[in-house]
This record gives C-alpha cells, sequence and structure tokens, in this order.
C-alpha cells in the first residue's frame, strides 16, 4: 500500500497574517488514490502542537490502514466462498 502524510497549520506562538487561530491543524493522508483531510485544534502551543499533529496525522494512516485491510480480506473470503460452492457444484 502507498501512503502520503501532509500536515499544515499555525503552531504559534502567534497567529500568522491569515487570522487563523494558533493550534489549527490540518492533516491530509493519501491511501492508494482515497485522500483523507481532517482538522484539528489543539490548545497546546509550538512543539506540542507539532508533536499531536504528528499522532494524530500517524494514527490517521493506522485507521485507514485497518480499513483497507479489512475490506482486502473479506474480499479474499468471499472469493474463497465463490471457488467453495462452484467446487462444490462440479
Amino acid at each position: 500500500m502507498i501512503f502520503a502524510i501532509a500536515t499544515t497549520g499555525i503552531a504559534g506562538p502567534n497567529s500568522d497574517e491569515s487570522g487563523k487561530s494558533v493550534g489549527l491543524v490540518y492533516i491530509a493522508v493519501y491511501a492508494q488514490g482515497d485522500v483523507t483531510v481532517k482538522e484539528c485544534f489543539s490548545l497546546e502551543i509550538g512543539q506540542l502542537i507539532r508533536f499531536r499533529a504528528s499522532v494524530e496525522a500517524l494514527d490517521e494512516i493506522r485507521k485507514i490502514f485497518l480499513k483497507k485491510t479489512i475490506v482486502f480480506l473479506l474480499e479474499k473470503v468471499k472469493l474463497l466462498c465463490i471457488i467453495m460452492i462452484i467446487k462444490k457444484d462440479i
């Protein structure tokens, strides 16, 4: 599986010229053609915001990986059931 992560946001201690709040973070995850974007907000500043954004990004990949793995396994089980039914009828 191919994954990509992108994060952007305002770590502080001050907001930038956009006026967005310190602590606002966006996380984007690409996984095999699907893109998920998550907006997060943290009350911490600086390194804590960066750390929390990293943890959230890795957690998003974990959730997507599990979801895609489950779907993949279900497709294999369905295929196996079809093969068993075909062999039974032969």
